[in-house]
């Protein structure tokens, strides 16, 4: 798994933009966006990486082709 470093300097922190762009981070956490993910590394002061470009779950749920338990699913 290919772990990215956050461009944090982009971002006026503590406020980010209001967008959703959901990253997993390497704490295994989805944040709504990298900005979100900027903001937790500043209060925490943990390394943490982007792992994946969506929803942590979302991807570990399609990889295991479990679509039907998605929480909207409707059957």
């Amino acid at each position: 798994t290919t772990q990215v470093t956050p461009d944090c300097a982009q971002y006026k922190l503590p406020v980010c933009p209001r967008d959703f762009n959901p990253v997993c981070g390497s704490d295994m956490s989805t944040y709504p966006s990298e900005c979100t993910l900027c903001v937790k590394i500043r209060e925490d002061g943990h390394d943490i990486k982007i792992i994946r470009d969506e929803a942590c779950w979302c991807s570990s749920l399609q990889e295991r082709g479990q679509r039907d338990h998605l929480p909207w699913h409707t059957r």
